[in-house]
């Protein structure tokens, strides 16, 4: 993962490749764009189970490689997947398993790392998060894949910004931007904390235009849904494709 300075790169945009693990989800029907995703091994992926509801499993399309959504401006080709199930965790998380795999050679698209379950506590740690929707600059007809440094928030400061919730902690945890600036809301995308290496903490559970105003993110968290990931993993499991955890 990159790690570029939003003081230097105003328009918080990524380099091609450097988040080789986010997906864009669509509707085959129409073509819209639902959610993001982030891929944990080359026939799976994590989004949000709100974002799928009420979309039948057939309807939907996986892409993965691109970095501009409304251009062809990138050195190495999408790919697309269709969906062959999803099993859902209490309306949060969603585990999206593809009819095909991607290739494992493409270095434009490649599985992030789960965390250890001893991770749960991310607390005042400094990650990022990515996606698309960031608001065009001088007229620009792109979407390029962005990136805004977040903040894991405490129990108690989450609870002040969005309400007590007798469930948080236990499945879900908030985050902010740490550059006090705006609240990008990219609802299935990751959070990405690094240490010695990326793995993906939480889950965006909201979503929404650039919020002029910093406010608290809600995110699935990851460590917390690790047993379940890994048992609805194990039916698929191939020596080629096996998860990666550091």
């Amino acid at each position: 993962m990159t790690d570029p300075d939003s003081s230097i790169n105003p328009s918080r945009e990524t380099l091609f490749g450097a988040n080789p693990w986010v997906v864009g989800i669509y509707s085959k029907d129409t073509g819209k764009y639902i959610a993001a995703g982030t891929l944990i091994r080359y026939d799976a992926l994590l989004t949000s189970a709100q974002a799928l509801a009420d979309i039948p499993q057939d309807q939907l399309l996986v892409e993965a490689g691109n970095w501009d959504r409304l251009s062809e401006v990138e050195s190495l080709p999408h790919l697309n997947r269709s969906v062959r199930s999803i099993d859902v965790n209490e309306n949060l998380v969603a585990l999206v398993h593809l009819d095909t795999p991607f290739y494992p050679t493409l270095p434009h698209i490649v599985p992030a790392c789960l965390p250890r379950k001893s991770d749960a506590a991310y607390t005042e740690k400094s990650c990022q998060t990515v996606g698309w929707g960031q608001p065009k600059i001088n007229g620009s007809a792109s979407d390029r894949m962005w990136f805004k440094k977040y903040s894991v928030m405490s129990r108690e400061d989450c609870d002040y910004y969005l309400g007590e919730d007798p469930n948080l902690g236990y499945g879900k945890f908030c985050a902010t931007d740490a550059d006090n600036m705006f609240s990008p809301r990219n609802i299935g995308g990751g959070l990405f904390c690094a240490e010695n290496e990326t793995v993906i903490a939480g889950i965006a559970l909201s979503s929404g235009g650039w919020e002029p105003e910093n406010e608290a993110v809600l995110f699935a968290s990851v460590p917390h849904y690790l047993d379940w990931i890994l048992d609805k993993l194990s039916p698929y499991n191939g020596a080629e494709l096996q998860v990666e955890i550091i």
